[in-house]
């Protein structure tokens, strides 16, 4: 996270303008096509009308337009097809199986808004439908729901406060946030329904902490400018001991930060313990002993490569890293467990043209969801920010 910020925006700077300004289609929405809808209903020769299954439109629903292919007679409108919410009966087996063969549904995610000036740095997925953001202008956390509506304050704004890292253990059900409050280092932990602060470690010593995991015993957490990881030990409810926390010297293979670049930035554990790290600056994939800190590399076969990275996310053996393998990209990878150590492979690469420097994300469901920080945007206090949904 935060690599433009920290290389003083060296990306030139971005239009203030947010998706659904500079880069709407016809519909006033990236993604959004209305023309769609309207060319499925036109009949092909010797085509078969579609069966009509029984159907609710929303007007207020979720952030998505479904195009329904077919001609349908009880909803002759194009417009009708748009925003449907749940269908009204299931009808019987034969029906559901024919409107299977005869109508396709393609759902198309739209932008979440953010605030104006949010300066959005972090990005996880909460309990639900639920998702947290973080923010660089003054420390908000603000929740929302992925399928859409407004946002919320979870933790309001103090002068001086970043947040960069978010993670929410579910075990525990607290939400951890890692940043700083002026020059002092600082990882909470939040009640994820009402913001009341749990717990508040400093970190002596820190420079920038970045992102940070929750596993069973700890949290741990990177920080950018210093080979470490910051580890601050749980009780068995998944609650901060208390106490200073300890640290984690990197070594072996680790690529380090050499007093300019990038270092150690996005987090998360391995399957069957462990920690894998990206390298903003070097690339790569590293996996970390947590008991002695020897660092080994991650072989990764296929694709460009890891180049760089972000933000990492992972469910079960689905690894993504944030620019990992391009700008406005997020890599998608799969881990492997082998004799030798644990393998990378290369599934693809997630783009849209409404991403716009993603710094995080976060795995829901069968999409990823990244927040464009926007780094090197002009007046970034008053520029708009948002979240891209993309399908996986």
């Amino acid at each position: 996270m935060a690599i433009d910020e920290l290389r003083g925006a060296a990306q030139a700077p971005s239009s203030a303008n947010t998706p659904f300004e500079a880069r709407a289609n016809s519909a006033g929405r990236p993604g959004c096509q209305p023309e769609a809808a309207e060319q499925a209903n036109q009949p092909s020769s010797g085509a078969r009308p579609a069966v009509v299954v029984p159907l609710r439109v929303c007007p207020s629903g979720p952030n998505r337009v479904t195009v329904v292919h077919g001609r349908s007679a009880q909803n002759p409108d194009p417009a009708a097809h748009r925003r449907p919410c749940r269908s009204t009966g299931r009808g019987t087996r034969t029906d559901r199986r024919h409107a299977g063969r005869s109508e396709v549904e393609a759902e198309v995610a739209q932008p979440i808004a953010l605030p104006d000036g949010l300066r959005p740095e972090g990005i996880t997925s909460g309990p639900g439908n639920s998702y947290f953001v973080g923010s660089l202008a003054d420390g908000r956390i603000l929740t929302g729901s992925v399928k859409g509506g407004p946002t919320k304050v979870l933790l309001a704004g103090a002068t001086g406060r970043q947040v960069r890292g978010l993670y929410y253990d579910a075990r525990s059900r607290l939400l951890w946030a890692a940043g700083n409050v002026g020059a002092v280092a600082h990882v909470w932990a939040l009640h994820p329904r009402t913001g009341a602060v749990i717990s508040d470690t400093v970190v002596t010593g820190a420079v920038f902490l970045n992102d940070l995991v929750a596993t069973r015993s700890a949290v741990w957490v990177t920080d950018s400018r210093l080979d470490r990881l910051t580890r601050i030990e749980l009780r068995r409810d998944g609650r901060a001991r208390g106490g200073a926390p300890t640290f984690l010297p990197l070594t072996g293979a680790w690529p380090g930060f050499d007093g300019t670049n990038i270092a150690a930035n996005g987090i998360r554990a391995l399957p069957g313990g462990g920690l894998i790290l990206n390298h903003s600056s070097a690339g790569g994939l590293w996996r970390v002993d947590p008991r002695s800190g020897v660092v080994t590399s991650i072989r990764v076969v296929g694709g460009p490569g890891i180049v760089g990275g972000d933000g990492l996310d992972r469910r079960g053996k689905l690894l993504i890293n944030v620019r990992g393998s391009g700008a406005n990209q997020v890599a998608v990878l799969k881990l492997h467990r082998t004799r030798g150590g644990w393998l990378a492979i290369w599934k693809k690469a997630l783009t849209d043209p409404s991403l716009d420097v993603p710094s995080t994300a976060a795995i829901k469901g069968h999409r990823v969801y990244a927040v464009n920080a926007r780094f090197g945007v002009a007046s970034p206090e008053a520029a708009g920010y948002w979240v891209t949904p993309l399908r996986l």
